[in-house]
């Protein structure tokens, strides 16, 4: 009894976890630098990470935790969650080859953190993603054992933040915000670029530098991100009025 007791209370903590995600991820943009996955389609490409998402999911349906027309949802949850790890992970890494890893953790948080509310531009295909997303991370965390002003890399900071702030937030793809919600995300989003912004002066404060512009370079990468997005609607209803004009 002890046994199946513990496993139930397992099934219900993952089914807690997982429904946590699903409100997140509905509601708020990919971590992952420059992907949104679709809902959930998407899990099809990856044959084998599907099949242990749907032994999971089909595991919380035998234990009548969820229903079995659910189990695509969950499955979608689960895969939220790889995606969410993927980039500390990926930091991580790369930041162990580089011999840089507090750089490359303290760059990733602030992005990971800010971008969920932002929003910014979002590659097609996952692979394409993984290879700009690792090239980014590695580029930015090189970067910042090179600069050494700090009156330029807090200025390019401040307009960073303002730019995230006054633009932000922005629609991806596979989502698309009403108005309600772009002013409860922008409401959201001051607040945790101010955070940042904060976090960033502090370690500055403590005689870090260095780390203080790894964060700063997170907040940075975030803008370029979502003012690339921006820029990419712009023009999108720019050609689409010129069309109609014809």
């Amino acid at each position: 009894m002890t046994g199946k007791n513990s496993s139930r209370k397992s099934v219900k903590v993952v089914k807690t976890v997982l429904e946590a995600v699903l409100k997140i991820d509905a509601n708020t943009a990919s971590s992952w630098i420059a992907y949104q996955p679709e809902m959930p389609s998407e899990i099809k490409k990856f044959k084998k990470v599907r099949k242990i998402l749907g032994k999971i999911s089909q595991w919380l349906a035998d234990e009548n935790v969820i229903e079995q027309k659910d189990k695509g949802l969950y499955e979608y949850a689960l895969k939220s969650v790889l995606i969410t790890i993927c980039p500390i992970v990926a930091a991580l890494l790369i930041g162990s080859l580089m011999g840089m890893i507090k750089e490359a953790v303290l760059l990733i948080i602030p992005f990971m953190i800010i971008r969920r509310f932002s929003g910014g531009y979002h590659t097609k295909n996952i692979w394409t993603c993984l290879i700009l997303s690792c090239g980014l991370i590695a580029g930015f965390t090189y970067l910042s054992q090179y600069i050494d002003n700090k009156w330029i890399i807090s200025f390019i900071t401040a307009a960073a933040s303002i730019e995230l702030m006054v633009l932000g937030p922005v629609d991806s793809v596979n989502y698309r915000l009403t108005y309600d919600e772009k002013q409860y995300f922008k409401k959201i989003l001051i607040v945790l670029i101010f955070l940042a912004d904060v976090a960033a002066l502090a370690v500055f404060s403590s005689g870090f530098f260095r780390y203080s512009v790894c964060v700063m370079l997170g907040i940075i990468l975030t803008s370029a991100l979502h003012l690339l997005r921006v820029l990419q609607q712009f023009f999108a209803k720019t050609e689409l009025m010129n069309g109609e004009s014809r």
